[in-house]
């Protein structure tokens, strides 16, 4: 191989590996500042006797360390789904406390949260849905009045407010993706 020739490949690889190094070490200030949320989130739970570590890829939160039961990582999930801005969560934890045989903190008879709207004529809605909280309703409630332009009356039906109700880790990604529709 001619000189010329091995100096343009030395240039290339070191190049390109300053480009992956560069790529690989940075990490978005959306990625920054929801990891700091998590981490916000998850430190009550980390003071209960939990492990819990939280990091992200894009808007993706991957969760994993060790959790005294599935309640304390159901709770984790939610927490860190609830995040505005978060897309999806991932559970890797490992459940370190006597909870192996796939017993919960949550009931197995819980009703699931649901939420549904649709739009209506003249631009407005029609909500229906079951939470466990009036902070969950408030939130969906909120959220769809923030695309119809917080007019009064342009989103009709009820999100009921029941007891039993499994907690909706997913709220936090309809609020995120209901302005974008």
């Amino acid at each position: 191989m001619n000189h010329g020739a091995q100096t343009a490949l030395l240039a290339a690889l070191f190049y390109g590996g300053l480009l992956w190094v560069s790529v690989s070490l940075h990490r978005s200030p959306i990625e920054r500042q929801l990891t700091r949320g998590g981490e916000r989130a998850l430190s009550e739970l980390n003071g209960a006797g939990a492990d819990l570590e939280v990091a992200f890829e894009g808007r993706d939160a991957v969760l994993t360390g060790s959790a005294i039961d599935r309640g304390q990582v159901a709770a984790a999930v939610q927490r860190v789904a609830e995040l505005r801005g978060v897309r999806v969560v991932e559970s890797r934890v490992e459940v370190s406390g006597g909870d192996e045989g796939g017993a919960s903190d949550v009931a197995p008879d819980r009703q699931p949260a649901w939420f549904a709207f649709e739009a209506s004529g003249a631009g407005g809605f029609e909500l229906a849905g079951r939470v466990g909280s009036e902070e969950a309703a408030s939130r969906l409630q909120g959220a769809v009045a923030g695309i119809s332009g917080g007019q009064e009356g342009r989103a009709e039906g009820e999100i009921e407010v029941a007891e039993g109700v499994a907690p909706a880790v997913w709220i936090g990604a309809v609020e995120s993706w209901l302005p974008e529709y």
